[in-house]
């Protein structure tokens, strides 16, 4: 799953780590709602 790399990424660092977790979801949310790559962006979600 996405979570241990997520992990890897964020070195054991569980604000990171969180803050990571909190970006993905939001960022594939707006693709389920029909957002594409430039309006997730456009909300800092990239």
């Amino acid at each position: 799953m996405f979570y241990e790399n997520l992990w890897d990424f964020a070195e054991e660092d569980e604000k990171v780590y969180r803050d990571e977790i909190r970006i993905t979801f939001l960022h594939e949310l707006g693709h389920y709602l029909g957002l594409g790559e430039q309006d997730i962006e456009e909300r800092g979600l990239l």
